[in-house]
């Protein structure tokens, strides 16, 4: 994942006749980078081109932003100590065709935009983010305990016992 400048009307990356921008991140080599094609010059007269769709009578459906439903963002997660299978649940609204997740911006696996996407996620405090096919990303964060686990030796206290 990288950190990248886009147009705030287009969302690709900018030119210099673009406004206004803001940060997005994206994934390298993947996501789309034709500049911005929305902002042109006619005329001596900087212009937007609207796509045709905004120039007909007809209703405009405006994509969804993307959003991770789950994990909560700031949430807390208390995972099971002796649980084999401590998996967090991942998924995105809005995503086109498929999307790749990334803890603390390290790749973990792809999925379709519609499923629930299961993975590990070690103690502490973490970032989660997605990037979908059209280059839209979104991040949440979130904190993953494990009760009876000591901080500093990771074993697992339960009474007097130590696992």
């Amino acid at each position: 994942m990288i950190l990248r400048k886009v147009c705030t009307l287009s969302g690709k990356p900018p030119t210099a006749l673009c406004p206004a921008t803001k940060s997005e991140w994206a994934i390298n080599d993947v996501t789309k980078t034709l500049p911005c094609d929305m902002h042109t010059i006619k005329s001596g007269q900087s212009v937007v081109n609207l796509p045709a769709a905004f120039n007909s009578k007809a209703t405009v459906k405006l994509p969804s932003a993307l959003k991770i439903i789950s994990p909560i963002p700031g949430a807390s997660y208390f995972l099971a100590p002796f649980d084999n299978e401590r998996k967090i649940p991942m998924k995105v609204e809005g995503a086109v065709n498929r999307v790749w997740w990334y803890l603390d911006g390290k790749f973990i696996g792809a999925s379709k935009a519609d499923s629930t996407f299961f993975h590990d996620v070690p103690d502490g405090e973490h970032v989660i983010s997605v990037a979908d096919e059209d280059g839209r990303s979104a991040f949440v964060e979130v904190k993953v305990f494990t009760p009876g686990k000591n901080s500093k030796t990771g074993k697992i206290y339960q009474g007097d016992l130590l696992f």
